[in-house]
């Protein structure tokens, strides 16, 4: 579960218009800030909050050329997004995917950087906040 809260997100975050962010590797420092679950213990959902994990991925510029749904693939077909917005430095917009995961993003952006906050709830009553920042660290 702690996977599908953390990785659709990674996608959302490093997806944009041709123009907006350039090609190459990229690097993401996701940090969970808070976790609530039903029936967890508190110290086990405190343990989870600031775990950080960084992902890599790689953004060719064709990929940057279609609609940013489309780099979205990581995703496995499993997640769709709405109301997604990518402009004038800022980046908003809800994923939601099988299994009643809906995760919300706001943040801004750079050509190079980027941070954004996300707020995540799950069927069940799971909900969790967390914070990433990324960085263009070079070429694929």
């Amino acid at each position: 579960m702690r996977k599908r809260v953390i990785l659709p997100i990674v996608p959302l975050l490093l997806a944009a218009a041709p123009s907006s962010v350039e090609p190459g590797m990229w690097e993401a420092v996701v940090r969970v800030e808070s976790m609530q679950v039903p029936n967890l213990p508190p110290d086990l959902a405190k343990s989870l909050a600031g775990q950080a994990h960084t992902i890599r991925s790689c953004l060719k510029a064709a990929d940057l050329e279609r609609t940013p749904e489309r780099v979205f693939a990581v995703t496995k077909g499993d997640c769709s997004y709405s109301n997604f917005s990518m402009q004038g430095g800022k980046v908003s917009g809800t994923l939601t995917c099988k299994g009643g995961l809906v995760s919300q993003l706001s943040g801004r952006y750079t050509a190079t950087t980027y941070e954004v906050k996300t707020r995540t709830s799950m069927k069940g009553g799971m909900t969790s906040t967390s914070s990433a920042a990324g960085r263009r660290v070079g070429p694929c």
